[in-house]
């Protein structure tokens, strides 16, 4: 499967940001510092089914397929270069080119780096602490987040924003790009089995609003 290049590259870079910096910006949301319950904690080491996490992925890759398949005949409609100035130019006809080795390898490297960043990790660590909640996958870097504090991240690519807070008993992360449509809501909340839970929505402007959700043990 190919994934739109053009889509992959927004994504991508989004994602890096999401990942790399975890800063909180104020999105509307009504997003509160503490929880409704002040006893509610969420920490622990987390350990989610694979069962479930392969489903997620199996649907966002359906997803992407079918977003690269609407890009595709967008290529299509448009056409090739047209012909030049004078008499006899005509229009140009043709669709997009073939692809080349390392643009379907670093499409694949795109859509794997997505998957990894949308979908939450088989397992994690959450420290909750006073002000501050701490979520540290398995593998891969720690995310920070002070709820209800709001910033904006400026960079050379656009300006990003993630607000993070609680909404009665749920900690909610919201991230997106407004120039790009691109938007992913986390909400965790602990069940009252002990379980925690993951509702995930994700969505670009190419692509429906896709959501699933996980429910982790305490490991």
């Amino acid at each position: 499967m190919s994934v739109p290049r053009k889509l992959m590259w927004k994504i991508s870079r989004f994602l890096w940001v999401l990942t790399a910096c975890a800063l909180c910006a104020a999105c509307g949301m009504n997003l509160r510092p503490m929880p409704v319950v002040v006893s509610m904690s969420l920490s622990g080491v987390w350990q989610a089914p694979t069962a479930q996490r392969d489903a997620a992925i199996e649907q966002l890759r359906t997803a992407l397929k079918q977003a690269d398949e609407k890009q595709m005949r967008r290529e299509r409609k448009r056409g090739g270069p047209g012909g030049g100035p004078g008499p006899g130019g005509m229009p140009g006809t043709g669709g997009p080119g073939s692809r080349e080795k390392w643009e379907v390898r670093d499409e694949r490297d795109q859509e794997q780096a997505l998957l990894t960043a949308v979908v939450p990790p088989e397992s994690f660590t959450v420290s909750q602490l006073a002000g501050r909640i701490d979520i540290t996958p398995n593998a891969g870097a720690r995310r920070s987040f002070t709820p209800g504090e709001p910033s904006t991240l400026v960079t050379i690519f656009g300006s990003f924003y993630i607000e993070s807070g609680w909404q009665g008993d749920e900690f909610v992360v919201h991230s997106r790009d407004a120039q790009d449509g691109i938007e992913v809501v986390e909400r965790y909340r602990k069940q009252m089995d002990g379980t925690l839970a993951i509702a995930i929505t994700f969505s670009t402007k190419l692509m429906k609003e896709q959501q699933f959700k996980l429910v982790y043990r305490a490991s």
